[in-house]
């Protein structure tokens, strides 16, 4: 009975946290083809190989074995609730914080990526000779998402191997930079430096911006993320030889007052999280649709 208590807690939990994060998964109608899904459009940004079903697989027989092994531990079933959830919910932490690194890393090699395209156009190249070169000797963040651009053009043609860079990446400034480059190329002319230079300051102010957010919001989360670990680290260890302490939580007040500190860590942490979060830049150019 105290493990179907625990599992009902856990449920209740992992969903409550679900509904404050914005993760909750919905039930709706299509009429039409749907987009990938939010882990999926993560996957890709992150440049992992899984399969959205592969992740959940994995998380859901990662966050049953933690349960086991802190129950086994401990010997009270009610103590592995919030372990197991947070070893449910940190793989896709994990993915976004790689995702969001990677995507990071592209848009500040986009600057001096522009400002090496510029250069090479002034030379006298053209800019698919310029954008190749780019694939070839630029930035290292590029050279991945860019890999065999040169063969794709000639493949192709310039505007759909570039909106296969873009899509490779997911990221809306490296379609901003896609489409002005297509435009570019359209438009050809004294046009193209001008456009490229203007897009570069406008894409390193943004990139500066992005890193003094993220700056003075690293406290914050440090602290969030040790007030709600340490509690229950402590807790472990306590009930983990036999006791008072273990006595106590192996009992029905032990229970509630597991139940009741689960929610309230897990809540407040929720809250944190959403109330930190800096909205992620729709991509209005080449729109997806979360699953």
């Amino acid at each position: 009975m105290s493990g179907l208590a625990a599992l009902s807690t856990g449920v209740f939990v992992a969903l409550l946290v679900g509904l404050l994060s914005g993760g909750l998964p919905t039930l709706q109608r299509t009429t039409g083809p749907r987009g990938p899904s939010r882990l999926a459009v993560q996957l890709q940004q992150a440049g992992v190989g899984w399969t959205p079903l592969q992740v959940r697989v994995a998380t859901a027989v990662g966050a049953l074995l933690t349960m086991v092994v802190v129950a086994v531990v401990t010997g009270i079933p009610a103590m592995a609730v919030v372990p197991g959830v947070l070893v449910l919910a940190a793989p896709q932490a994990l993915l976004r914080r790689r995702a969001l690194a990677r995507v990071r890393a592209v848009r500040e090699a986009w600057p001096d990526a522009l400002a090496m395209i510029g250069g090479s156009v002034r030379s006298g190249r053209s800019l698919s000779h310029a954008v190749v070169d780019v694939s070839l000797d630029g930035p290292v963040a590029l050279r991945g998402p860019m890999a065999g651009l040169a063969a794709r053009i000639q493949t192709v043609g310039m505007v759909p191997a570039l909106q296969a860079v873009a899509d490779a990446v997911g990221d809306p400034v490296t379609d901003r930079v896609v489409e002005v480059l297509c435009l570019a190329h359209a438009e050809g002319g004294r046009i193209v430096t001008d456009v490229v230079a203007d897009l570069a300051m406008s894409i390193g102010a943004e990139v500066q911006a992005g890193e003094e957010i993220d700056t003075l919001s690293l406290e914050g989360k440090l602290n969030a993320r040790l007030v709600l670990a340490l509690p229950w680290v402590v807790l472990v260890v306590l009930t983990a030889r036999p006791g008072p302490f273990a006595e106590f939580y192996a009992g029905p007040g032990g229970a509630t007052v597991i139940g009741i500190g689960a929610v309230v860590s897990l809540l407040g942490v929720a809250l944190v999280s959403r109330l930190s979060r800096v909205p992620d830049e729709p991509r209005v150019l080449r729109p997806e649709l979360p699953g």
